[in-house]
């Protein structure tokens, strides 16, 4: 091993990482955190029988140093860097939702990593947004199989369902007529982010000034709101919540609480969720659509009474 403070040539990188395996992990085995050490044009980390290379070009420094060695015929993989800079939290947050349509590429944001910390300590925290940004995948991808079961179901029963949102700012809608054959069991649907486009709607002000705008109580009555004004609705739902603030005009709101209603025939249901944890506010709003859809495909299938 080399101290932190020594240079490492292409030539003595190459000879370190053609050891014998064995004596490779011989002199690893001990190591438990990932060790920096400086390599002309490029920095490499390691740890255990693992090794990360980085460079700032490939054709010109990772081909000429390391692609001779015997380290290729080892497990290698490549990725590619490409810096994109973002000047505020929404435009960083439009991205990550474009990003889910291209599920082989990886966002990594910058301000996550702390220079005043090791190398092991940032790592863990990129494997923590890419276990994220996992996690993230299999929501959306639940959520549009939860949409295509919904639409399915309807159309089998003849049925319309029509949607009021507050938090959500539309996306239960959105996910809905993302699938084909939408239009047959939507006809309309309301975003309603105010107090008083909810009372406009239909949403008695006397249970917004008894139960707040966030509560069982007002995610049931926007779900009976939008079924009477809905042009033809047999399902009304109702999404409200606070996503990732205190709403200055709801000073009684806590982030990361969503309500949900669901009226069907002589059915009306509501949860309430806390999804505090979920992280960034598309995160906390995919997560509610994704249990509004859960609900409502669940209460068409209950037996009636």
């Amino acid at each position: 091993m080399l101290n932190s403070n020594e240079k490492l040539s292409p030539d003595k990188f190459s000879n370190s990482i053609n050891q014998k395996p064995e004596e490779s992990l011989e002199s690893l085995e001990k190591e438990t955190a990932w060790q920096e050490y400086p390599i002309e044009g490029g920095l490499v980390a390691v740890k255990g029988d693992t090794s990360i290379i980085f460079y700032p070009h490939y054709s010109d420094m990772v081909h000429p140093n390391v692609a001779p060695s015997d380290y290729v015929g080892k497990v290698i993989k490549g990725t590619t860097l490409t810096p994109q800079y973002f000047e505020t939290h929404t435009q960083v947050a439009d991205f990550q939702e474009l990003l889910i349509n291209f599920p082989w590429q990886t966002l990594v944001l910058n301000d996550i990593i702390d220079y005043d910390k090791s190398l092991e300590d940032n790592l863990r925290k990129i494997e923590q947004l890419v276990d994220r940004q996992k996690k993230q995948e299999l929501i959306q991808k639940e959520i549009f199989q939860l949409a295509q079961q919904l639409v399915t179901k309807l159309k089998e029963k003849n049925l319309y369902v029509s949607t009021v949102e507050s938090c959500t700012g539309g996306g239960l809608a959105n996910a809905i007529t993302n699938i084909s054959g939408a239009s047959e069991i939507m006809k309309e649907s309301f975003i309603t982010y105010s107090n008083e486009a909810k009372i406009k709607l239909g949403v008695p002000k006397e249970i917004i000034d008894k139960y707040t705008v966030y509560s069982e109580e007002t995610a049931r009555a926007m779900a009976v709101a939008g079924l009477r004004a809905s042009i033809k609705a047999d399902i009304g739902v109702g999404v409200t919540g606070s996503i990732s603030r205190v709403d200055p005009a709801n000073p009684n709101s806590k982030p990361g609480e969503v309500y949900l209603g669901v009226v069907y025939q002589d059915k009306i249901e509501s949860k309430k969720f806390v999804f505090a944890d979920e992280g960034e506010r598309y995160e906390v709003k995919d997560r509610a659509i994704l249990e509004a859809l859960k609900m409502v495909n669940d209460i068409i299938e209950e037996p009636k009474g």
